[in-house]
Formats: C-alpha cells, sequence, structure tokens
C-alpha cells in the first residue's frame, strides 16, 4: 500500500489522560492503561497535534498503538486515496463478490442492486430463498447483472447466504466475501472505509453503520430513526462480547473469506442470531472484528408497529440460543456486586448505607493506585462510572429481560413498585434527551417500552423452548473496580 492508503489511528473520544501523562483512562470496558516514560511523550505530542497516528513510524509506535487499539483506546482508520476502483483505499486488496440474499422482496432488492452497481460492485449473486414471486425476483436480478440462484425450500437469512457462499466458492473464493440484505441501499463510498481495513491480516470481518431510512415521517419511522437496534451509533470499535458493541446485525458486512471458511460460516439452523454467533465464533478464533461507521449504509425497514414488535420479540428468542452456543456472552446486566449492593440500598431507601459503600469503594480503588499521583480523583472517577452504569444497567434490565419478574415483585412491595416506575420512565427519557429523535417524549416513551416489552417477552419465549434460564442470569464480579 502507498503512504496515502496506510492504516491511522484516532484516539477513541472518551479517553483521559491521567497521572500528568502517564496514563491513559479508556477504552471498553473501561481500564487505566499505564504508559513508559518514551510512550508518555508519544501520547502527549499525538494529543497535541490531534492528528492522524500512523503505525508505519516505527516498531515501537506500531506496538505502543497495537496495544491501545486492543484496549478500545484508539481505533484504525482508512485514510481514503483518489484511487477510483471499487476498493478505494486499499487497492492491493481485491474488491468482495456480494451475495444478496433476498425473499419476496423483488422492489426492495431493485433499489439494493442499483445502489451496488453504483458503487462499482462488480460480482453480485442474488440467492431467492424459495420466494413465491421468483420470476419477477430473476428478472430483475439479471437486469442489474447479477447473478440468480434460487434454492428449492426456504431456509432463512443464514442458509441463503450459505447458498451464495458455496455458489463463490466453487467459482473460485475471492478474498473477500460482502453479505448485503436486499432491504439494504448502499451509499458510493460505503466500500473504501470497510476494506481497507482488511489491510491488517488480522481482521476477519467488518461492518459498516446501518441507519434506519425513513420511508415516511410517521412516528413510528422517527423512533426506528433514532433507536433502531441496527443502528450501532457513530464511533468506531472492536466488537467483543461484553462490550459497548457486541454485535452486528448481518445486513450488510464484509468477511475475510479464510476466517469465514474457517469457522464455518453462518449456522443455517439459526433463523435469527446467527451473526452474532458467527462474530462470537471469529473472535473466539483470534479473529478481530470491526465495526466502522465512515461506512455507512440504508436500511428500508418496517413501517407498521405489529411488524417492528414482532422482530423484537424475535431478537429476544436468539438470547436463549445464543447463550447455549456461547454461555454467559449475553447477560442482561454485568456489574460489579458492590455496585449491586448500592442498587439495592438506593431501592430500599436507604441512601446513606448507599453513600457509604460508594465512598469505601472509591477508597479502596484509591489505595489500589496509589501509583498515580491523582490516584483520588482516578478512583472516584472509575468507582463512578462503574456503579452510575450499573443503576442503569438494573433500570434496564428490570424493564427488558426482566419484566414479568419485576412486574410480579411490584405487587408485593412498595419500594419496588416505585423503582420499577422511575425506571419506566427515567430509561426512555434520558435516551430522549440523548437523541433528540424529532418525537415528542410521551410517544417515545410509549414506543420504547413495547419496545422493551415486545423484547422480554421473546426472551423468557426462548428461554422456556430451549428449557434454560441462562440468557436471564447477571454476570456479577466480584472484586471492587
Amino acid at each position: 500500500m502507498s503512504d496515502a492508503d496506510r492504516l491511522r489511528y484516532r484516539f477513541d473520544p472518551g479517553v483521559r489522560l491521567v497521572d500528568r501523562g502517564r496514563a491513559l483512562l479508556g477504552g471498553d470496558p473501561l481500564r487505566l492503561v499505564r504508559l513508559s516514560e518514551a510512550g508518555a511523550r508519544l501520547v502527549a505530542r499525538w494529543r497535541s497535534e490531534d492528528a492522524d497516528l500512523d503505525a508505519n513510524t516505527s516498531a515501537a509506535v506500531r506496538a505502543l498503538l497495537e496495544r491501545l487499539d486492543a484496549a478500545g483506546i484508539v481505533h484504525p482508520r482508512v485514510v481514503v486515496s483518489a484511487d477510483p476502483s471499487p476498493a478505494g483505499s486499499a487497492p492491493t486488496i481485491s474488491a468482495p463478490t456480494i451475495i444478496v440474499p433476498t425473499y419476496a422482496r423483488p422492489r426492495p432488492l431493485d433499489r439494493c442492486l442499483a445502489a451496488l452497481v453504483r458503487c462499482g460492485v462488480g460480482d453480485i449473486v442474488v440467492v431467492d430463498d424459495a420466494s413465491p414471486s421468483g420470476d419477477e425476483v430473476r428478472e430483475v436480478t439479471e437486469r442489474h447483472g447479477a447473478r440468480y440462484l434460487r434454492r428449492a425450500t426456504n431456509g432463512g437469512p443464514a442458509a441463503a447466504r450459505m447458498t451464495g457462499w458455496r455458489q463463490v466458492v466453487a467459482d473460485g473464493l475471492p478474498d473477500l466475501v460482502g453479505f448485503v440484505d436486499s432491504d439494504i441501499e448502499v451509499g458510493p463510498d460505503w466500500l473504501a472505509p470497510v476494506v481497507g481495513l482488511f489491510a491488517d491480516d488480522h481482521v476477519g470481518l467488518v461492518a459498516p453503520r446501518v441507519r434506519h431510512r425513513a420511508d415516511a415521517a410517521s412516528a413510528l419511522d422517527r423512533y426506528e430513526a433514532a433507536n433502531s437496534p441496527l443502528d450501532l451509533g457513530a464511533r468506531p470499535a472492536r466488537i467483543v462480547a461484553g462490550t459497548r458493541v457486541a454485535y452486528v446485525p448481518a445486513a450488510a458486512l464484509v468477511v475475510r473469506s479464510a476466517a469465514f471458511a474457517g469457522v464455518g460460516g453462518f449456522d443455517e439452523s439459526l433463523v435469527v442470531g446467527e451473526d452474532v454467533d458467527l462474530l462470537w465464533r471469529l473472535a473466539d478464533s483470534g479473529w478481530v472484528c470491526r465495526y466502522e461507521p465512515a461506512s455507512t449504509v440504508a436500511h428500508h425497514g418496517r413501517s407498521r408497529l405489529r411488524e417492528v414488535l414482532a422482530r423484537r420479540l424475535e431478537y429476544g428468542g436468539s438470547a436463549a440460543l445464543l447463550d447455549e452456543r456461547h454461555g454467559g456472552s449475553l447477560p442482561p446486566l454485568r456489574a460489579n456486586a458492590w455496585s449491586l449492593a448500592i442498587v439495592g440500598a438506593l431501592v430500599v431507601r436507604k441512601p446513606a448505607v448507599a453513600a457509604a459503600l460508594w465512598a469505601w469503594t472509591a477508597r479502596t480503588m484509591a489505595v489500589r493506585l496509589e501509583a498515580l499521583s491523582d490516584a483520588e480523583a482516578v478512583a472516584w472517577r472509575l468507582t463512578s462510572m462503574g456503579h452510575l452504569g450499573a443503576i442503569r444497567q438494573v433500570g434496564r434490565a428490570s424493564l427488558r429481560p426482566w419484566f414479568p419478574i419485576t412486574a410480579v415483585a411490584a405487587l408485593f412491595s412498595r419500594s419496588l413498585r416505585r423503582a420499577a416506575v422511575l425506571g419506566m420512565l427515567i430509561e426512555p427519557l434520558l435516551r430522549w434527551r440523548q437523541l433528540r429523535p424529532g418525537l415528542d417524549p410521551l410517544r417515545w416513551t410509549a414506543l420504547f417500552l413495547a419496545d422493551d416489552l415486545a423484547y422480554s417477552v421473546g426472551v423468557w419465549r426462548g428461554c422456556l423452548a430451549a428449557g434454560s434460564a441462562g440468557a436471564l442470569l447477571p454476570s456479577v464480579s466480584s472484586t471492587s473496580r
């Protein structure tokens, strides 16, 4: 790759310098990274210049950036060159073949294929998952110069993608293969930021940001535009279970063929959750998976509330299946035992006990960090972020996967009843204030709660079908943060 095409790195916006510049506080999960004197000087210069960081300066710089990247403190980005090829910033990496699974969606498919052709994708395979409207799907496919495959029976998205994959393997496997659902519309520059990240040989999968595109100005469309489960936000991340970006949807993603083949691709027995399962198997096999919001695609989602809630119910139903395959990777909450004790004290209206526990955990952390010049301030920040995060997680879990338990408990406890009502209102209103969705708080809160309730029903239905409560169990650590 040329100098203009190298990967560059930028600090995550949540990172802070502490201990007079000799340590960094940030990452996901939140951690403290101590620096050598040379490392501290490099970081100070990088922060003051507020410029992209080049890993190719020296072996020492590369080693430091790899360490910070693994911690989620810096993120790679692709500096797009003037190369007009579909791979854009990475001309040494071949453009991917794109597989498009579809079922009875000729009009969305037409829009999807037109966008792929406009952005320069040369090899597209459409897999018709036994649509009743097969002739229409074939006509649309061939009109855009794509290859058409038809399954004899309907098997779901994972099976359709794997049908396309097997055909691509038979034709001669490219380095990269992309999967784009037929209700996705890519932009003209979506591939360059994604493909460029594969310059790192450890990367096995990269996914763009999937934003809801409102085909109407309804309240539901505005809600989905701000709170779609497919949209994982504007900050890049490594995709790791238990972190801010624990999964990405398979609506649009690109995989390294060797990595995908090595883990056996999508599990065709899963009709939902197959994307999360794939990601976690790739991570377990040592591959790095990345979320890159510099690349954005549009999702033309469902326009009726019943359809949206049915989909949320399906997502909830996948929790038990994923827990069976990846035990403990999808708990309703992850928290420290002391944080949960503080939550309990607040629920039973013992604020003095909660304050004492809060102060004690901060002091304990300060002792552990006594080598830092600002140990007290760092300790208070670390413990406060942990406790506040736990309070918010408990409120979220009590209304999402644990709603039936919360409802029954509230019948017998006035304190729990108050806490449940507060939880029902605080989380949606905090999100409304954060996202500013162009929707009044009343309708936003109603849709938010309906969303949570549908997911909760799905989780419980999935757990009952699987005969396991694993997806309902929290992950509790015993040490102070």
